[in-house]
């Protein structure tokens, strides 16, 4: 399990929706600097999903992460499976300067768990970037 914390500095209405809003999906989600999600599609619903487009810059790779909501408790928690039945949970504290926002993450088999964080701590990072501004 890969679990990560960050604190953002913004409202908690700011920080929900700009993680849930798909139009601003597309500018933060990414998980190194050499890719960007090209599209997202967000249906935040319990038993609904989510589609993202990843291409690299060089527009040589690409994958599509998917996942299904299994739980979302509105400014405080989403609780997703990934296509590949990992389970993600994302809270949300809202805290006297902003909001922490803490993430845990089931590891998979391909790749090494360093690897993984690293993927994943790179989304946290954009997204404090871009929701702070």
């Amino acid at each position: 399990m890969i679990v990560l914390k960050i604190a953002i500095k913004s409202s908690i209405q700011n920080v929900w929706n700009v993680w849930n809003t798909s139009n601003d999906i597309t500018n933060w989600y990414s998980g190194h600097k050499d890719w960007n999600t090209t599209e997202s599609i967000n249906e935040l619903k319990v038993g609904k999903s989510f589609c993202y487009s990843m291409m690299s810059k060089d527009k040589k790779s690409s994958f599509v992460f998917k996942g299904q909501y299994t739980r979302i408790d509105n400014y405080k928690m989403i609780r997703y499976l990934m296509e590949d039945k990992r389970k993600v949970e994302t809270t949300f504290q809202e805290v006297e300067n902003g909001v922490i926002i803490i993430q845990k993450i089931e590891v998979e088999d391909n790749n090494p768990p360093e690897i993984q964080a690293l993927w994943w701590k790179t989304i946290l990072s954009n997204f404090k970037k871009y929701a702070e501004n």
